[in-house]
């Protein structure tokens, strides 16, 4: 698959996310910046917390992985090589993340709350 940096969390996170290809994340908050940031998501979610994820696969922004798929070896290294092989599938998620996430949402609270 290539080169991999495993990092369970740090200051240095934003630069590690600036230069990565791919993020594979829980279902945190970090998804958010990541869509930001044009990054290719593969997203972990926790068990119960799928269908808070159900706007990300639909909208093209990541690839969720089922908790099936979590729990089979073969099936989770099957969709990390389909996503790692797949320049146009990253090409397009980085895309659309960039296309729906602007940064100015708090912006638009305040003017909505005014």
């Amino acid at each position: 698959l290539g080169k991999f940096v495993l990092e369970n969390s740090g200051s240095h996170m934003a630069k590690l996310m600036g230069s990565a290809d791919v993020l594979i994340t829980a279902s945190g908050l970090t998804k958010y910046e990541a869509a930001l940031l044009g990054l290719q998501m593969i997203i972990l979610p926790q068990a119960g917390y799928k269908k808070l994820l159900d706007g990300f696969e639909d909208q093209q922004l990541a690839e969720i992985v089922s908790e099936k798929d979590q729990s089979s070896a073969v099936r989770l290294s099957a969709l990390f090589q389909k996503v790692f092989a797949d320049q146009d599938l990253r090409r397009r998620f980085s895309r659309r993340g960039k296309q729906l996430l602007d940064g100015k949402g708090l912006e638009r609270v305040f003017k909505y709350l005014r």
